[in-house]
């Protein structure tokens, strides 16, 4: 259930109607950070560890994780031969 409200966070500036895909890739990059950094303070809440330590460990395993992503789908499409939108 976290897994998929979590991802919905992020997918939700691509359901509003905004000028350039531009500013929704930004808006939706911020939102993720925002997740996985609270989604970290909430484990170290919970965990009683360092909130902060925790908040920005899960920010940067995140966004290595979501940049990693993001990369092997540019090589895909380009290995395909698919153009971009």
């Amino acid at each position: 259930m976290a897994f998929v409200f979590c991802g919905f966070v992020s997918f939700l500036p691509f359901i509003a109607v905004l000028e350039s895909f531009e500013r929704i890739f930004a808006i939706s990059t911020a939102l993720a950070a925002a997740t996985f950094f609270a989604l970290g303070l909430g484990k170290g809440m919970v965990l009683s560890a360092s909130p902060l330590r925790s908040g920005l460990q899960a920010l940067l395993i995140g966004s290595v994780a979501a940049g990693l992503s993001y990369a092997m789908s540019v090589d895909l499409r380009t290995l395909s031969g698919i153009s971009p939108a």
